[in-house]
């Protein structure tokens, strides 16, 4: 995923906004705040398309983190932005999330099915 050129960030007092420039402003007329991690991802993903796994190891250097907690929070700034129309159009691809159904080596197989009395 990478950021769509037609936004840029700017630090506004303490804090970080998105906002639309271009032909993007015609039609996007709001903002989107940002605090520093967001500012931290989204300056990587304005310089190169990255996966959500880069971003989580990028954080894990920048920050005193466990992983569990920076993948959640990465997903949930990616999925915001992705929401806001942040990206280039068709450079994210929401992450699948578990069905919660058995994987195929769990199911059981036809051998172990009950045999039908004749």
């Amino acid at each position: 995923m990478r950021i769509n050129p037609d936004f840029t960030i700017q630090k506004v007092g303490g804090s970080w906004v998105a906002v639309a420039v271009g032909e993007t402003s015609k039609t996007f007329h709001g903002m989107v705040r940002l605090n520093e991690t967001g500012a931290f991802l989204w300056k990587m993903l304005a310089e190169k398309d990255c996966t959500e796994e880069e971003l989580v190891e990028a954080m894990l250097e920048e920050y005193e983190i466990d992983r569990e907690t920076v993948t959640a929070d990465i997903r949930r700034i990616v999925e915001t932005m992705a929401e806001n129309g942040l990206f280039v159009p068709g450079s994210y691809t929401p992450a699948a999330e578990d069905a919660g159904e058995p994987e195929a080596e769990d199911a059981p197989e036809a051998e172990d099915a009950p045999e039908e009395a004749e």
